[in-house]
C-alpha cells in the first residue's frame, strides 16, 4: 500500500471499510478490543490522512471518492468527488486548507478542506498514482507512479518542477525528510531511492535484493529510513550511508505498511500475514505480536501522542489499539 507520511505518525484514525452506510460504533478500549469502527466506502479504503489540528480524517477508496470525517463522532462530513477510477493515496496539506489526492486514473488533484470544490489537477503520470507526499513547507508535492517515476510539483500552481528517474518498477511508498530536502522512494524493483530535491539527482540507491518494497517511514529526526517489503522483509537502513542496521524477523508473508512511533523508538508493522507486529527500533525485539487479525492488514498510523495504534484491514472495518495498554 501506498505511504504518503513523512513519519507515518498522525493525530487520529486509521479507516478502512466497505459499507454502504456511514456509521461509528464504540466498545471498551480492552486488549485487541476495537474502540471504534467506521463504515462508508462501498468498496473499501486505501489510505488516510489527519488534519494538523487532529480533528478530521480524510479516506480515500475504491469507491473513487475521498471522505472527510469528524474523529470524534465517527460522523461523515463530505465527500470530494472528481476521480474516475481508485484513489490509492490522500493527505491533508500542512495549513489544513488542501486536500490532495492521487488515482489509478493517473491524475493528482487538490481540493478546498472546507468546500470540497476541485481546485486543480496534477496530470503527467502515464500510469497509477500510487503514492505522495508533501514538503514540510507546503509548497510541493512528490507523487510515485506505476509508471517508475517520481514527480515534483508546485502545490499552489500545479506546475510539474520535475521529475525524478532510475526506479526499475512501480513506485509504491514515498517520503519526504524532515528539512524537506530529500525524497525517500521505495519500489517493486528492490530498492529504496533517495533523491534531492532540489536538482533531482539520485544521492544514494540501497537495494535490497529480490524484495520488493511496498512501503516507506522515517525516523523523527530523519536518519534512519524503515521499509516493508515481499515475504515479511521490515527492514532498518541508515539514511546517510544506505548501510542496514538491523531487520525485524517475524512476518511470515508481505509487510503492508510501516509507522514509527513519535518518540522514534518503536516500529510497527503489518500485511498479508494478518498480523500487527510492534518492534523495539533500537534491539529488533518484538515487543507485541497481534495475530489472527480478520483480514491482511492495508495500513497502520500512530497517534500523535503515542498512545494509540491503529490499523485498517482489507474488510468492513479498521481497528484502534491503546497502546500503552497493550504493552503492559
Amino acid at each position: 500500500m501506498p505511504r504518503n507520511a513523512l513519519v507515518k505518525v498522525i493525530g487520529a484514525l486509521v479507516i478502512c471499510g466497505f459499507g454502504l452506510f456511514s456509521e461509528a460504533t464504540d466498545s471498551l478500549g480492552e486488549p485487541g478490543l476495537e474502540i471504534r469502527s467506521f463504515e462508508g466506502h462501498p468498496g473499501g479504503v486505501f489510505e488516510i490522512a489527519v488534519t494538523p489540528d487532529g480533528r478530521h480524517v480524510a479516506s480515500s477508496g475504491r469507491d473513487r471518492t475521498v471522505k472527510l470525517w469528524d474523529i470524534a463522532t465517527g460522523s461523515l462530513i463530505r465527500t470530494y468527488e472528481g476521480h474516475t477510477d481508485r484513489i490509492f493515496c490522500v493527505l491533508i496539506t500542512p495549513d489544513g486548507r488542501g486536500v490532495v489526492s492521487g488515482s489509478r486514473d493517473n491524475t493528482i488533484k487538490l481540493w478546498n478542506f472546507e468546500t470540497g470544490a476541485l481546485i486543480r489537477t496534477f496530470e503527467g503520470h502515464a500510469n497509477w498514482v500510487h503514492t505522495i507526499a508533501v514538503t514540510p513547507d507546503g509548497k510541493r508535492l512528490v507523487s510515485g507512479s506505476r509508471d517508475k517515476t517520481l514527480k515534483l510539483w508546485d502545490l499552489e500552481t500545479g506546475a510539474l518542477i520535475r521529475s525524478f528517474e532510475g526506479h526499475k518498477g512501480s513506485i509504491e511508498g514515498v517520503a519526504v525528510t524532515p528539512d524537506g530536502r530529500h525524497a525517500v522512494s521505495g519500489g517493486i524493483d528492490a530498492t529504496v531511492r533517495v533523491w534531492a530535491i532540489e536538482t533531482g539527482a539520485l544521492v544514494r540507491t540501497i537495494e535490497d535484493p529480490s524484495n520488493a518494497i511496498f512501503a516507506i517511514a522515517l525516523t523523527p529526526d530523519g536518519r534512519q529510513i524503515a521499509s516493508g517489503g515481499r515475504r515479511g522483509a521490515v527492514k532498518l537502513w541508515g539514511f546517510g550511508t544506505g548501510a542496514l542496521i538491523r531487520t525485524f524477523q517475524g512476518h511470515t508473508d508481505h509487510a503492508y505498511t510501516i509507522a514509527i512511533s513519535p518518540d522514534g523508538k518503536q516500529v510497527i508493522s503489518g500485511g498479508r500475514d494478518k498480523t500487527l507486529k510492534v518492534w523495539n527500533l533500537e534491539t529488533g525485539s518484538l515487543l507485541l505480536d497481534l495475530k489472527e487479525q480478520p483480514n491482511r492488514i492495508t495500513d497502520i498510523v500512530v497517534t500523535a501522542d503515542g498512545h494509540y495504534v491503529v490499523s485498517s484491514r482489507y474488510e468492513r472495518t479498521f481497528s484502534l489499539f491503546d497502546l500503552a495498554l497493550l504493552m503492559r
